[in-house]
């Protein structure tokens, strides 16, 4: 960077050390590449994942080289967050060079930057073999990488190698306070994603070769922007209450589903969307369809600071429709959430401004991963049978008061919420079992007026079941696996589940039973009318 005045200073010897394993180890995995690469390309994935490592090793050093620099005088703990983050190593190592040699160009950065996000994408498919046999897209690992893309790679990381090796770090200058500003806010995602739009790349062809002025106008563009921000949040905060609004469509958030049981077909969703115009439900483009894009609309009688709430309220809502009438497992994907729900929200009033809200306790931010082994997953379609299911228990239940609700649909919620929870290291299936236990036990005193005893229970569920299961018997096994056999089961998430499905069977047929009672009184109140 022009007009930058180097600071001496002496790095710690244990930096240096630090960097001389990684360069070593990168020189390592180099030369197994090229030993693995061969004449004729065989293992050319090999290599290439090989060179990738050398890569990362080598981008490591120098952002602990640039960390050793500031220590001291600078905050540098989001380098050493940086530090565990594949793609931005890989970035490192090939823009580096020419930020510490002073010389900035935003877009060789952002080039820099999609080269490094693209690579460790393909290195990811070039990793392992699908597993899922039902995948559209299966490529063996030898076919994701060519000979040509893993030779072009390795000569990419022999010269970032060279030059680093070579680069003299003792008395490298320090960063200064645009550059640190630069370089935090590039490798924050909504920061970059706002410093490499169209109107901030625009700004800077205006100023030509004088990159640091640029940076030095977008530092303060991004201070405006804040403070009109804040005066944003205190103007909605200063709404008095749902309400005070005109009613008109002012929110937009959307939100992400998955499924572990079930299949989707757009032509069906549409079916749903036509009769919830404000809570569209669309198949996700490359998901296999077992992913769902869920679109909630809300009006501006909602204030800001109530949209979360709104949001996770309607949207569970749905879920718990869709789960009950199709008996399977739809849940938010909280794969990369810890305190969201929703991907983003937009406003229709400021689409400028992004509402960024959160929980300040969320959910969990594991993985979605159910069911052991694949043993429930059959890849059912969701046909309009259930659709209709789940439209019956929006008619049904998403109008009754809250106490009458709450007991009910309060524990199926959260069993759902356990089962996402259940995996590897934590378990909660007993937790997750004993709340579809409430949740059927108040639903059968609520809707057949079960008294709470076994003999009630069975009988219960038998005159309700009936519409649904003609032979005894049937009967019988599924509802002595649910209440006495299926609780010996060592696998509780599987008895949780299945007691789940009892639950959703026995609510689709009330639900359905609500809306035909409804349909014929208002055909009798019509008769009468004529």
């Amino acid at each position: 960077m022009t007009n930058q005045t180097a600071t001496q200073k002496r790095i710690k010897p244990a930096a240096i050390s630090q960097r001389e394993a990684c360069l070593k180890h990168a020189k390592d995995l180099l030369d197994s590449a090229k030993r693995v690469m061969g004449g004729n390309g065989d293992f050319a994935n090999i290599a290439y994942h090989l060179s990738i490592l050398s890569l990362e090793e080598i981008g490591k050093a120098g952002m602990i080289i640039a960390r050793a620099v500031s220590e001291g005088s600078k905050n540098t703990d989001w380098i050493t967050k940086r530090l565990d983050d594949h793609a931005f190593k890989l970035m490192w190592a090939v823009w580096s060079p020419r930020m510490l040699n002073g010389r900035i160009d935003p877009k060789k950065f952002e080039d820099a930057r999609q080269f490094a996000k693209e690579t460790h994408a393909r290195r990811l498919d070039a990793l392992y073999v699908d597993h899922d046999v039902e995948s559209e897209r299966l490529l063996r690992p030898d076919e994701v990488v060519t000979a040509e893309r893993a030779v072009a790679l390795l000569d990419l990381a022999t010269a970032c190698l060279e030059y680093e090796s070579e680069r003299d770090v003792v008395n490298i200058p320090e960063e200064d306070d645009l550059l640190e500003w630069f370089l935090k806010t590039s490798s924050d995602i909504d920061g970059s994603a706002r410093l490499f739009s169209k109107p901030f790349i625009n700004k800077l062809e205006e100023f030509g070769d004088d990159v640091r002025a640029w940076i030095d106008w977008a530092k303060r563009r991004f201070e405006e922007i804040q403070e009109e921000d804040s005066r944003l949040i205190i103007t909605e905060m200063s709404k008095k209450t749902p309400g005070d609004g005109t009613g008109r469509e002012r929110w937009i958030l959307k939100i992400r589903l998955v499924s572990l049981w079930h299949t989707f077909q757009p032509k069906v969703l549409k079916i749903w969307s036509k009769a919830l115009p404000n809570a569209k439900l669309e198949v996700r483009k490359g998901s296999n369809n077992r992913e769902l894009t869920l679109t909630i609309r809300l009006t501006d009688d909602v204030p800001a600071a109530e949209v979360f709430e709104a949001g996770l309220m309607q949207s569970k809502m749905l879920i718990t429709a869709l789960n009950i009438g199709g008996g399977g497992y739809i849940w938010y994907d909280i794969s990369d959430q810890s305190q969201s729900y929703f991907e983003k929200i937009e406003d229709l009033e400021n689409p400028n401004h992004r509402l960024q809200i959160q929980k300040p306790v969320g959910a969990s931010s594991l993985r979605l991963k159910v069911l052991d082994d694949g043993e429930w997953r059959t890849s059912e379609v969701f046909h309009a049978t259930y659709l209709q299911n789940s439209m019956n228990c929006i008619f049904a239940f998403f109008g009754m008061p809250e106490n009458d609700a709450e007991p009910i649909f309060g524990p199926y919620m959260t069993g759902c919420a356990l089962l996402s929870m259940t995996n590897l290291h934590v378990s909660c299936d007993d937790q997750a079992l004993n709340s579809f236990k409430t949740c059927l036990s108040k639903a059968l005193a609520r809707f057949s007026g079960c008294d709470g005893s076994e003999k009630s229970k069975r009988s219960k569920l038998h005159e309700a079941l009936s519409q649904a299961i003609d032979l005894e018997e049937h009967r019988n096994s599924l509802i002595d696996w649910n209440l006495h056999e299926g609780q010996k089961d060592e696998n509780k998430i599987r008895t949780a589940f299945s007691l789940k499905r009892l639950v959703d069977l026995y609510m689709s047929i009330i639900a359905r039973r609500i809306c035909d009672d409804h349909y014929r009184s208002f055909g009798d109140d019509k008769d009468q009318s004529k």
